[in-house]
């Protein structure tokens, strides 16, 4: 081959396969579902213009939710068209749900139910809403229900704030102390409420399933992202991004007795009861005769050799 179709050669392969390579990424698309982190930054919120003008009537708002902070109350979600007036408004613990002109609250005073919204836990939040009736559902089960005085729809035009609400008393139009400190993911806007059976699917199918309600959507949170990330860029908003470490698959043992090396018996000796535990997944006629021996690598090794399946 001559040098000139050498340089070529080599030129092409420089620019082609990193294009190759990007196109490679986007077929995989995120290596694991991806959270957006929230703290008392102002720039950490995210303001999105929202049409309405369908669903003025009924609505349906579903995300999973992580709280970090049980200081003050802190607000995760709202919607409104004017400054000082949220027409929904979602407090981080789940305790205060506002609607058009209409609350459903629940009280924290119920063991269960501080459980399911403790710091550092996710939960999974509905608030189905219509003209009639404002419904709120936890980890798939409906824990309050409102009823407005009287039929009032939603504004057409307005805007969302994740992260906080605008109040026009706070410096910049938003108070850091009332800034969500978490994180949130997977949010959708649905154009109708939605039914308990379709929420506790959602809830049911956990945190780091692919499968979801596509029907009806008129926010995604892929396009939530996607804003976040343009945000980013023009430096209009602290990018924080996070995967979430639940949703991390971990590779399959290579032997069965790669679970020994899994930090829950790595190090530990080999008790009795440890060994009932371990005999359904490492079946060994002999492992009773290791009781009082540290589970160590070379301990393992030694299992490995004399296997004699």
């Amino acid at each position: 081959m001559h040098l000139r179709e050498i340089s070529l050669s080599l030129i092409f392969k420089m620019m082609f396969l990193p294009f190759l390579a990007l196109l490679a990424l986007l077929a995989v698309g995120e290596t694991s579902p991806t959270a957006l982190q929230f703290n008392s930054d102002w720039r950490t919120r995210v303001q999105i213009k929202q049409d309405l003008s369908e669903n003025t009537r009924g609505l349906t708002l579903c995300a999973w939710v992580k709280r970090e902070s049980a200081d003050g109350k802190r607000w995760w979600f709202s919607y409104g068209s004017e400054p000082g007036y949220s027409e929904i408004l979602i407090s981080d613990d789940a305790s205060s749900n506002w609607g058009p002109y209409v609350r459903a609250h629940i009280s924290m005073e119920g063991d269960k139910f501080r459980e399911m919204v403790k710091v550092g836990a996710w939960y999974h939040y509905c608030m189905a809403w219509n003209i009639e009736r404002l419904r709120i559902y936890i980890n798939g089960q409906l824990m309050a229900q409102g009823y407005p005085k009287e039929s009032t729809q939603l504004s057409a035009y307005g805007e969302i704030v994740i992260g906080n609400y605008r109040n026009p008393e706070a410096e910049d139009g938003f108070d850091w102390k009332s800034a969500f400190v978490g994180q949130v993911y997977g949010l959708n806007l649905f154009m109708k409420q939605l039914g308990g059976e379709d929420i506790y699917t959602m809830y049911k199918n956990g945190i780091c399933s692919t499968k979801e309600i596509t029907e009806y959507r008129i926010l995604t949170w892929e396009s939530i992202l996607k804003l976040d990330r343009s945000n980013s860029e023009k430096g209009e908003r602290v990018k924080y991004e996070v995967e979430i470490p639940e949703c991390k698959e971990e590779p399959e043992p290579s032997n069965k007795w790669d679970i020994l090396r899994k930090e829950d018996y790595f190090h530990r000796e080999l008790t009795m009861d440890l060994y009932k535990k371990l005999i359904s997944s490492c079946p060994y006629s002999m492992l009773s005769d290791f009781i009082g021996v540290k589970i160590s690598d070379s301990f393992i090794k030694h299992l490995e050799t004399c296997d004699g399946e």
